[in-house]
């Protein structure tokens, strides 16, 4: 019971330095480029799935322990990445009618989040020789 309980605690600190992290980039990329797009929330995605696909890659050839990939991927990452605030960006770019936002922002991110995704776990399969990683079930 307790070891669950210490998992659970391991998720939830990791998930507020996901988010934690999350408020960093975003801030800084609304410094760097303004507010006129989310960047932030692009950066964050794009990141988080990269992120995702190595994490992943390395827990598969258990060069991270099995018990570190909820913490990893559903803490860290969970808070970490934004994609509640993603769809409402996009609703507000449907209201304001700028589709060549929307485009950018929903099928840019979501099109290059599966290539970033793959990207991580072709990295993982490089160093260690092998594709069946990114070919998984």
């Amino acid at each position: 019971m307790m070891n669950g309980f210490l998992h659970l605690l391991g998720i939830a600190f990791s998930g507020a330095l996901g988010t934690a992290a999350r408020f960093g980039v975003n801030h800084g990329a609304s410094a760097l480029w303004g507010t006129s797009h989310p960047w932030g929330t692009t950066i964050v995605n794009l990141l988080g799935c990269f992120l995702f696909g190595l994490a992943s890659g390395l827990i598969a050839h258990e060069c991270i322990p099995a018990h570190w990939k909820n913490i990893l991927l559903t803490g860290f990452l969970g808070g970490f990445t934004t994609f509640s605030a993603f769809a409402f960006e996009n609703q507000q770019f449907l209201l304001a009618r700028r589709w060549d936002g929307l485009a950018i922002h929903l099928i840019g991110q979501n099109v290059l989040g599966v290539v970033a995704v793959i990207l991580g776990l072709l990295i993982v399969g490089w160093f260690f020789g092998t594709t069946e990683t990114v070919f998984a079930r």
